[in-house]
């Protein structure tokens, strides 16, 4: 039986192992293969600023922001099953934020994220206030049975320029 303390020490040392990070070129090949195994599409596009977070060299989450018709969308949040709650996606979400700077930004969460969203910033909107492509989505991926959500983070502007990513 461990001695008492040394669980905690161990789940601890396990948070200071995970590091999360803007994601570089090298990064490619672990994230194209994070994203494949979870029906993640377009995620490394150019103008996509990654973040990820990592134990090693396993992947354990991934986020982007990247713009998308004129405007600045948060898209792909994501942690690994294995690496959940352990304040992963609270990093990601921070990093990501930093990307965002004093810009707008929108995200579709599933509805139960919504105060996880909601500490970064993001507030509830309504559909008829967001751009048309996004309306789109939202209904799209409702008829396909998600309970998702529009959040926007209010900002001084629309996007203005790109993140850029790996």
């Amino acid at each position: 039986m461990p001695a008492p303390g040394r669980s905690r020490m161990s789940a601890q040392r396990r948070e200071e192992d995970i590091v999360v990070r803007r994601a570089d070129s090298m990064d490619r090949p672990r994230i194209e293969t994070f994203c494949r195994e979870r029906g993640y599409r377009g995620f490394l596009s150019p103008e996509a600023a990654v973040v990820i977070a990592e134990s090693g060299l396993d992947v354990a989450g991934l986020g982007r922001v990247q713009p998308d018709n004129g405007v600045l969308v948060l898209r792909g949040m994501g942690v690994d099953s294995g690496f959940r709650r352990r304040g992963i996606g609270t990093r990601l979400l921070e990093l990501l934020v930093a990307e965002i700077g004093a810009r707008r930004c929108y995200c579709i969460p599933y509805a139960h994220l919504r105060e996880f969203y909601g500490r970064a910033g993001f507030a509830d909107l309504d559909l008829e206030s967001a751009p048309q492509f996004l309306r789109d989505r939202i209904l799209e991926y409702r008829n396909a049975g998600h309970d998702v959500i529009l959040m926007c983070r209010p900002g001084g502007a629309d996007m203005t320029e790109s993140p850029a990513g790996p």
